[in-house]
């Protein structure tokens, strides 16, 4: 008999398989994808807050530099909920919500009779953003996320600005926030004093990133906790992805800090 119809009909013996076999082999990697896409898509939430907490960092650094260099007042300017919103015929409420918190850029601020004024963007910034799904949560006075309950300070999943530095007249371009024209409004920041060693203006900032998004005037944040992992063990958090960045009021050195130490640092 002919060797090469016999090596031929070898080969194809061995290249079919049956159905059983398919289906066992799509089951495994059912199986598998089932298994490894939780643990690849957290590892990807957590590459983006890293990411953003880096890129604020630096932010806040430039800002401070700004002040030292230039003897001027400088800001890390993070919109979230506008006031004195002018002209009045464009409403806060026409800006998307989910940008104002995902918005920051440095300026040039002035003070006056206790108030801070918008004066001129930093040369060569512009209005940058986190990834979509992460959001500036609080820029204020307190570690993480707390809101006053009770009288007193509690973490929670409903963010709250304390005691934030405000800014009066900084602009806003309609094109950039979905607005229908351009408008000045009043909003949180992080300022910096003009003096020959820069510090923060008011006690130690705190600014914390989070999975999370601001949605029609209300928080949507991704579970912080597992089954494996309860508020109990970790009543911090506040966000299944977060990080703070503590802005010491005396050196303005930077720590960025977990949930899970808040209370070492606080």
């Amino acid at each position: 008999m002919d060797n090469t119809y016999l090596y031929n009909q070898y080969q194809l013996r061995i290249q079919q398989f049956s159905l059983v076999e398919l289906l066992v082999v799509l089951v495994i990697m059912g199986v598998m994808l089932g298994m490894f896409l939780p643990v690849f898509n957290n590892m990807t939430s957590r590459n983006k807050l890293n990411s953003s907490i880096r890129i604020i960092g630096s932010r806040i650094n430039l800002a401070r530099q700004y002040a030292q260099s230039n003897r001027e007042f400088a800001a890390l300017i993070t919109p979230a909920e506008l006031t004195n919103v002018a002209p009045v015929t464009n409403p806060a409420l026409d800006l998307d919500d989910e940008k104002k918190y995902r918005a920051y850029r440095l300026a040039v601020v002035t003070l006056s009779a206790g108030t801070y004024t918008f004066s001129s963007w930093i040369e060569g910034t512009k209005w940058e953003y986190l990834p979509t799904g992460y959001s500036l949560m609080e820029v204020d006075d307190d570690m993480g996320v707390q809101k006053i309950v009770g009288g007193s300070l509690a973490y929670t999943t409903d963010p709250e600005d304390n005691n934030a530095s405000k800014v009066n007249g900084v602009p806003f371009d309609s094109p950039l926030f979905d607005a229908t024209t351009d408008f000045t409004a009043t909003c949180r920041a992080l300022i910096f004093a003009k003096s020959g060693k820069p510090r923060p203006v008011g006690d130690h900032r705190y600014v914390t990133i989070g999975e999370a998004t601001r949605l029609n005037g209300f928080w949507v944040v991704k579970n912080p906790f597992t089954d494996s992992d309860t508020a109990a063990d970790n009543p911090n958090r506040s966000a299944s992805n977060q990080l703070t960045i503590k802005v010491n009021a005396f050196t303005a050195g930077l720590k960025y800090i977990v949930p899970e130490k808040y209370t070492d640092y606080d």
